[in-house]
């Protein structure tokens, strides 16, 4: 993993970025101060992200302080919130949007990610009903995992 700091145009951006420059996690702060997570909307980078040019290398310790400081105000809930889902339940959601580690999904009081590698007999878009298994919790990204996807009919 890379980590890296943008100053662009009033915004802030940290980034974590893959071997293959795909970015998993974001934090924005824009010239409003104003932040924005990727975990809870969809401001993660979309194309690929150039480690080399316009940017600042900084350590993963760096990025995570910053990281842990903009998700602070919604880990009481998550912890809460988790709580009502146990691995293995059954589980609906509405597709909010698509990232590299899968469907984020709308819960109602949270967000999940669904893992749509064995859901691709059928086109998913967001606002579609889905339906899984709950497989675990992504702590970082206070995320329900759910896997053995199916588009809910209506």
């Amino acid at each position: 993993m890379t980590y890296i700091f943008v100053d662009f145009e009033g915004y802030k951006y940290w980034i974590e970025v893959n071997d293959e420059g795909t970015a998993l996690r974001q934090v924005t702060i824009d010239e409003n101060n104003i932040t924005s997570i990727s975990c809870l909307e969809p401001c993660l980078a979309d194309q690929y992200v150039d480690t080399e040019n316009d940017c600042e290398i900084i350590s993963k310790d760096e990025f995570e302080k910053v990281w842990e400081n903009a998700v602070l105000p919604y880990r009481k809930i998550w912890n809460t919130e988790k709580l009502k889902y146990k691995k293995g339940q059954n589980i609906s959601g509405i597709i909010k949007y698509f990232y590299p580690q899968g469907a984020v999904l709308d819960l109602n009081n949270g967000y999940g990610c669904m893992n749509i590698e064995n859901c691709r007999e059928k086109p998913l878009y967001p606002g579609y009903s889905v339906s899984g298994i709950i497989s675990g919790y992504d702590e970082k990204n206070m995320w329900i995992l759910i896997e053995n996807c199916e588009l809910e009919q209506s």
